[in-house]
């Protein structure tokens, strides 16, 4: 059984979320291509949250992550798998390649009203593929530590390549908290993320975002 109250579009045949208008069905998904998988208790609950789709019973966990995934991703993780309610208006889309009707609106708009994004020069590319130090970015700017962040001198920074990482203090940051981690001792800023380090990664904010709330964050 669903957990969102859901109607039936008498004119498609098909079910939509009561709230959001979006596109549904009764049955929870399921996904044949993450058991025994390295990342697959985070990705069974991104999958019950309908963070990621689940396509032809698919998952591709394996798979290069999109800008508009992550976001989507992101801002369900946050709210325990609800998805926003964002009123559309005719002017109301902050990006001009993420329009009203596109399926990513309501994450991207919520993600800009929570200081996750920014508009920057109005165009938000949600096909564009992430790298883990953009992510380490959103990480941290969705546990409020952005502007801290920026002072990287702050922080131990021990990974061997810092010279390449740009954002420091955000990659020490999320490697602090065990938010993502290291290869080799290298945090790999231009490596691309895939699904299932994404549902990992965001799995470990949330227990580290719970966490922070009993302790502070600790810079020396």
């Amino acid at each position: 059984p669903v957990e969102d109250p859901v109607i039936l579009d008498a004119v498609t045949g098909s079910w939509r979320n009561a709230q959001t208008g979006a596109t549904t069905q009764l049955e929870k998904p399921k996904a044949t291509d993450i058991e025994g998988h390295w990342a697959q208790r985070e990705l069974e609950l991104m999958i019950a949250y309908r963070a990621i789709d689940v396509v032809d019973g698919k998952a591709r966990p394996n798979q290069v992550i999109t800008r508009g995934e992550l976001i989507k991703m992101l801002v369900l993780a946050m709210n325990s798998g609800r998805p926003p309610i964002v009123y559309a208006t005719a002017n109301s889309a902050a990006f001009n390649d993420v329009m009203e009707k596109s399926a990513y609106f309501p994450y991207v708009q919520n993600a800009l009203q929570q200081n996750l994004i920014d508009v920057g020069d109005g165009t938000f590319h949600p096909e564009g593929k992430v790298d883990r130090e953009e992510m380490a970015e959103l990480v941290v700017r969705a546990l409020g530590f952005n502007s801290l962040a920026d002072h990287s001198e702050l922080f131990n920074v021990t990974f061997k390549d810092a010279d390449k990482t740009k954002r420091k203090g955000q990659a020490a940051i999320a490697v602090g908290l065990g938010i993502m981690s290291l290869a080799n001792g290298n945090f790999v800023p231009d490596r691309y993320v895939t699904r299932a380090e994404a549902a990992s990664a965001f799995l470990r904010f949330l227990t580290a975002r719970a966490e922070l709330q009993e302790a502070p964050l600790r810079t020396e």
